[in-house]
C-alpha cells in the first residue's frame, strides 16, 4: 500500500487557487495504485476510482480548472517518469516515479513549490508490488 502524504495548513501562496489545488493533489495518496503503460502514455489508477493518464512526450497539456489553468507535462528521464504540474505564479508540483532495482517497490518523490516558502516541500510515497503482478 501507499505511505505518505500531508494535510494542508493555513496560508496561501502566490497563486492561492494553485496552492490549494496542489495541496489537494498531495492528499490523494491511495492504498493501491495500478500502473499501466504503452508506447506513449502511462496510466495511474486507484481503487477509489480516479485515474490519471500522462502522455510521455514532454509536451505541456493545459487543463482548465474551476480556479485557474493547470499545465501538465510528463517525460521519461532515463528509467524515471517525471510529471511536472504548473499553476503559474510559481506554484508547481513535480513527481518522479521510479522502481528501485533491488526491491519490488515503486517510489514516488513529490516536490511542491510555491513563492511563499523558501524551500520546496518534499514527500515520498512507497508502493509495494502486489504478488502475481508485473
Amino acid at each position: 500500500g501507499g505511505r505518505g502524504g500531508m494535510r494542508p495548513g493555513g496560508g496561501a501562496g502566490g497563486n492561492g487557487a494553485g496552492m490549494q489545488q496542489g495541496l489537494a493533489m498531495l492528499q490523494q495518496a491511495t492504498e493501491r495504485l495500478t500502473v499501466s503503460q504503452n508506447d506513449s502514455t502511462v496510466t495511474f489508477a486507484s481503487d477509489e476510482g480516479w485515474a490519471r493518464v500522462f502522455r510521455t512526450n514532454g509536451k505541456a497539456i493545459k487543463e482548465e480548472l474551476p480556479r485557474g489553468t493547470l499545465k501538465t507535462k510528463a517525460m521519461w528521464e532515463g528509467a524515471n517518469l517525471v510529471v511536472d504540474r504548473d499553476w503559474g505564479s510559481g506554484v508547481k508540483l513535480d513527481e518522479t516515479y521510479f522502481r528501485a532495482p533491488e526491491t519490488p517497490q515503486l517510489y514516488v518523490i513529490i516536490s511542491f513549490k510555491t513563492p511563499r516558502i523558501s524551500q520546496p516541500l518534499e514527500f515520498r510515497r512507497v508502493y509495494d508490488r502486489v504478488a502475481g503482478t508485473k
